[in-house]
């Protein structure tokens, strides 16, 4: 038994996410800076891991991965964010046409990363320092 938006063996499936990509660029209503954007980071991060990957096999730990990767490259954030928009709204699209039952879960707010070994001592606070009392001292 098929529950509902289920794409069945053998249907959409396959559509691998460069196929998908030629199909959806085009649909795009952006500006031209916008979508030259889009296909420079589609043809420099996007397609080199996903382009030959059927867009349901994409799942959510690999998307999450695959943004550490980009990250770990040194990449400035915002080209980062860019790459990453991409991704999202293929497979968002995707889904909304019913090529995947649902697209992979994006994290919509950065988990906090592992503090770094080099800290440095004394910034911050000690533990007792705040009272949780934000008046002034009274003068006695």
């Amino acid at each position: 038994m098929r529950r509902l938006n289920q794409i069945p063996d053998g249907e959409s499936c396959g559509v691998t996410l460069e196929q998908w990509w030629a199909r959806w660029l085009p649909a795009q209503d952006l500006a031209p800076a916008t979508l030259e954007s889009y296909a420079q980071q589609y043809r420099k991060r996007i397609r080199p891991r996903w382009g030959s990957t059927p867009v349901g096999e994409i799942s959510s730990l690999q998307v999450a991965g695959f943004e550490k990767n980009l990250r770990a490259l040194g990449l400035a954030s915002s080209t980062v964010v860019v790459v990453m928009t991409v991704v999202r709204d293929l497979l968002n699209d995707a889904a909304a046409e019913h090529l995947i039952p649902t697209a992979p879960a994006f994290r919509t707010a950065r988990r906090r990363r592992r503090a770094p070994d080099d800290r440095r001592p004394g910034v911050g606070g000690r533990p007792g320092d705040c009272t949780g009392d934000l008046r002034p001292p009274r003068a006695r």
